[in-house]
């Protein structure tokens, strides 16, 4: 299922959040989005070791964003994990 551009996908796959700040189902506050273009991701793990709340290599080598929405407390972690990104296959905004 795509969500944008060819080779990003939406949640569950591999994108989260929304475009603005908004809040998730537990109240936090969201400031962001995280995509992943899997046209350039090479499911290397650094965004899982950097972020293990954001992101999961799954079973079968697969890039997971755990999240739908990047809250305020995980902003940090997210930017970290697409600097880490050694294709540049994340971004935040």
């Amino acid at each position: 299922m795509t969500d944008g551009p060819a080779g990003q996908v939406a949640a569950g796959q591999v994108a989260a959040g929304q475009g603005s700040a908004g809040k998730d189902s537990a109240g936090q506050v969201s400031v962001g989005r995280v995509t992943v273009d899997r046209d350039l991701c090479v499911s290397s793990g650094m965004c899982e070791s950097v972020a293990p709340a954001l992101f999961e290599i799954d079973d079968d080598g697969e890039l997971v964003v755990l999240q739908d929405v990047v809250p305020d407390a995980l902003l940090a972690d997210a930017q970290a994990a697409a600097r880490a990104c050694p294709t540049r296959a994340l971004t935040v905004a």
